[in-house]
């Protein structure tokens, strides 16, 4: 009697450590674990150089995907992109390098912070691309 209590208590150890653990493969686990992630991390906007524009003020301080052509280097540090008839002036900071003088004319891909002064509008950039 005292071994068949003894095996039983072992049992209900077993299975408490156990609970809450999934049977799912490590694979399935780390996939849903990363669609959670994803969920959590709202999107980033893609807008084009004239929304911008066009009303600064409702983009300031958000992150924003602006797309267009690299046209041109400023001499305090920062880059031009051109959409059509519009520009924009990007800034780049410690982790997001200058891009090169030979990409001038490229099609390029910039997520970046809005920041409004004196209705002037810049992006602060966070990841450049070129496409």
């Amino acid at each position: 009697m005292k071994y068949f209590a003894i095996t039983i208590l072992t049992m209900l150890l077993v299975a408490g450590c156990s609970k809450g653990q999934s049977n799912a493969a490590p694979s399935e686990k780390k996939q849903t674990q990363q669609t959670q992630n994803k969920a959590e991390t709202p999107a980033v906007k893609t807008v084009t150089i004239a929304e911008l524009l066009k009303a600064p003020k409702a983009y300031d301080g958000q992150e924003v995907v602006v797309q267009g052509v690299f046209t041109s280097f400023c001499p305090d540090g920062d880059f031009v992109i051109k959409d059509g008839f519009d520009s924009l002036e990007f800034y780049i900071t410690e982790q997001v390098p200058m891009p090169p003088k030979s990409k001038l004319g490229s099609k390029i891909r910039i997520r970046g912070m809005v920041k409004v002064r004196r209705n002037e509008v810049s992006i602060i950039a966070k990841e450049v691309k070129f496409e």
